[in-house]
């Protein structure tokens, strides 16, 4: 079948088709077909200027220290395809896309981040309070753009709730005991969702003051400090405990129906951010006992890069699942509703009361849910990468995050080939699933093994007397960074 959308193309079984548009005009679109492309349209090209800015601003603003980026950008990308080039694969994509949207501080990259987070997580808390049903919503990512096509060209928008997950859920919630009852599974789903995303967005922002306060915002007294950095930091621990904690019920209990590769990647994430919380906070207990100036210095930045890297992996949900989740919706909208069910997991989930599955079940839309899984990954691992331009880090930290970004191209590689290729021969998607799966355990494996290898090779070398020579190897030459810094 033709995969982009036409005219007389039926969609009939998807209730995508038959939008409930935000924003309806009596002037008439300057399109022939008023289905909310325009308002898709607009985005495109918005993201495409902001893209454009951020390059010439980039360009236009290099600053002092762009040899040293230049040189780190030679470090991370030499040699994946070739060992005697000086800048591979990697060091031209980093020209690319990383270069250009590297902030001027930490502070404003995780200020950043949380604006954005927040305004796309919150709509879905909005849309609970005020409907009575939990629904993803595309609000705090397309709404703009929806009222743009409307007010400036007379064009409808785009039906901006995505996927609905439970029906209506009463304002008090009576004890049912038929296992098979609808309401009681939206009771189920509702208690679930609420708690997972209360703790979420308790973290995104408990974790988000943490950082953005962390280096002066408390006191100008450094003792005073570090002192309020410690206390605050039990909160944000706490934050971070209530949320591992909802997120691994969800995935364990699994409301959704979504299969096992999706449960491990879920699982996964939390084993993560568990174990990255723990690093980082053995790092910072270390750098309060450390009475040498240099090597207090390299462990708290190892603890700082691992916590902000934690906050970003722990987050996900909460703003990289939306964007790709958003990314992937817009994109679909150019296709037929059979190839739109395959990108877009919204127009497959909508569609699973048709298939005999509960409302918003994602029991038979495995390969756009893991798309979007996948890219999200491949989001967080972009942020990481920023974050790594701004933070110091090692060799280890270097061969790490290499081993991390090849992983995360792989899987997105071949999930993108399962979409057009389990449509037409749907035996291969079982082969495909069992290729991901330990394509998946051995991305996190590797991630736990690299921070417990590292931690036990910064262990050593504090408490053993070291020669200049692997004191430089393993510390960097932190005499001369204090220096500079002072």
């Amino acid at each position: 079948m033709w995969p982009f959308k036409s005219k007389s193309a039926s969609g009939a079984a998807f209730a995508e088709d038959a939008p409930s548009p935000v924003y309806v005009s009596e002037r008439t679109c300057i399109l022939d077909e008023d289905d909310g492309t325009l308002s898709v349209i607009i985005a495109f090209i918005f993201l495409v200027v902001v893209f454009i800015i951020c390059h010439l601003i980039y360009r236009g603003t290099q600053r002092e220290n762009a040899i040293e980026r230049k040189r780190r950008a030679w470090q991370l990308g030499k040699g994946l395809l070739n060992p005697h080039r000086e800048v591979g694969l990697l060091g031209l994509i980093e020209k690319i896309f990383v270069d250009p949207f590297v902030p001027a501080s930490l502070e404003n990259f995780v200020l950043f981040i949380f604006f954005l987070w927040f305004v796309f997580t919150i709509t879905m808390g909005i849309t609970r309070y005020y409907r009575k049903i939990w629904a993803v919503e595309m609000m705090g990512q397309h709404g703009i753009f929806n009222y743009i096509s409307f007010l400036f060209f007379g064009c409808k928008g785009k039906d901006l709730t995505t996927v609905i997950y439970t029906h209506p859920i009463p304002e008090h919630s009576p004890f049912i005991s038929d296992p098979q009852s609808t309401q009681k599974r939206d009771v189920d789903v509702d208690s679930f969702i609420m708690f997972h995303i209360t703790a979420a967005m308790a973290w995104l922002f408990l974790g988000f003051i943490q950082i953005y306060l962390a280096k002066d915002g408390w006191s100008s007294n450094p003792v005073e400090q570090n002192k309020v950095h410690r206390v605050f930091g039990c909160f944000a621990i706490l934050g971070l405990i209530a949320h591992v904690f909802f997120a691994t019920r969800i995935a364990y209990h699994d409301p959704m129906n979504q299969i096992q590769l999706i449960q491990i990647n879920y699982l996964g994430m939390c084993v993560e951010v568990t174990v990255l919380c723990y690093y980082g906070i053995m790092y910072a207990v270390a750098a309060r006992n450390e009475q040498d100036k240099g090597k207090k210095h390299y462990l708290k930045r190892m603890h700082r890069y691992r916590m902000v890297t934690c906050w970003i992996q722990g987050i996900f949900g909460s703003g990289a699942i939306r964007v790709t989740f958003w990314f992937l919706w817009m994109v679909g909208h150019f296709f037929s509703p059979v190839w739109r069910a395959r990108i877009d997991r919204g127009t497959c989930q909508t569609a699973s009361v048709d298939r005999g599955e509960p409302l918003g079940s994602a029991e038979s839309c495995w390969v756009p849910v893991f798309l979007n899984l996948s890219l999200t990954n491949l989001t967080n691992t972009w942020l990481i990468w920023i974050l790594f331009r701004l933070s110091e880090t090692t060799p280890r930290d270097r061969a790490s995050f290499l081993s991390r970004l090849r992983s995360s191209l792989g899987v997105v590689g071949i999930t993108i080939v399962t979409v057009p290729l389990g449509h037409y021969w749907p035996k291969t998607e079982y082969y495909i699933r069992g290729v991901l799966i330990p394509l998946s355990l051995q991305s996190r494996m590797s991630m736990l093994w690299d921070l417990e290898k590292s931690w036990n090779i910064d262990y050593y070398a504090r408490k053993t007397r070291l020669t200049n020579f692997l004191h430089v190897q393993v510390f960097g030459n932190l005499e001369e960074e204090l220096e500079h810094e002072d």
